[in-house]
């Protein structure tokens, strides 16, 4: 179980940087480069920010990613939904089938029950509170 993979850990780290500079123009290298990941995962990472809305882009000579939003609209869970799709602590899946004891398991009840809070408080963090 990892609750925050490593391209939502590259993404927040992205999106820290392009907080810190707002709407400024930077290019995937200068990213890549000042967040210490490797330009492949810069890239890509910043294309799948900028086709959910959170950052710009300016393409041609000169161009590049900004980031012209409000810190304080955009969670950490929003950027975990955008990479990860969902907060899941509980796989119920054996050998690749759905487990026959799903609907009737006490661990799993227990542990959606945290998935549940774990979102809200994340929900509630947001790239202005992770600003230094």
């Amino acid at each position: 179980m990892q609750l925050i993979t490593k391209d939502t850990g590259y993404a927040l780290r992205i999106l820290i940087h392009m907080a810190q500079r707002r709407c400024r123009l930077l290019s995937v290298r200068e990213i890549a480069r000042k967040v210490n990941i490797p330009y492949a995962f810069a890239r890509r990472i910043c294309q799948n920010l900028r086709k959910k809305n959170i950052i710009s882009v300016q393409k041609g000579k000169g161009g590049g990613f900004m980031f012209c939003g409000r810190a304080k609209d955009v969670s950490v869970r929003d950027i975990i939904l955008i990479f990860q799709q969902d907060i899941e602590f509980v796989d119920c899946f054996i050998r690749g089938h759905l487990c026959g004891k799903i609907k009737k398991c006490p661990l799993r009840e227990k542990l959606k029950a945290l998935e549940k809070e774990v979102s809200a408080k994340l929900a509630k963090i947001t790239l202005k509170d992770l600003l230094r």
